[in-house]
């Protein structure tokens, strides 16, 4: 497909993606035939479809990013001292952190009764560094 005059890169983005999973659908839609009859010179008493395995296309319902790791304060540099000594229970300050992407973890939520609810994905980052914004 071509992109539109008016169509904006997130559009742009989210009709691609829904392209490929349609694409994906119909092909996974095409080996759903079922053969019920034997086949004496395998053995084989009925064929079923090979299901398509694809990667990252489970759609999650709910985005999750988990934080850890730490970074050590240089005493030396007053600033960030400075940014240490306010830092108490209950405020909430504001900075620049710079992470690595440790890993992408999917897994299913359920309710009450065992269904599944959600499939989360989350994103695991440890913090690498730290830069206060310049006020």
């Amino acid at each position: 497909m071509t992109t539109t005059a008016t169509e904006t890169e997130e559009e742009r983005i989210v009709r691609e993606e829904q392209e490929a999973h349609d694409r994906l659908e119909r092909e996974r839609r095409a080996g759903d035939d079922v053969d019920l009859e034997p086949d004496p010179e395998t053995g084989q008493l009925l064929k079923m479809p090979r299901v398509p395995v694809t990667v990252d296309d489970s759609d999650p319902s709910a985005l999750t990013v988990a934080f850890s790791g730490q970074v050590t304060i240089e005493r030396g540099d007053k600033q960030w001292v400075e940014f240490y000594n306010r830092l108490a229970a209950g405020r909430s300050p504001e900075l620049t952190v710079s992470v690595h992407v440790a890993g992408v973890k999917k897994t299913h939520r359920r309710d009450k009764e065992g269904n599944v609810d959600a499939i989360v994905e989350t994103k695991s980052l440890v913090v690498t560094d730290l830069h206060l914004d310049a006020t």
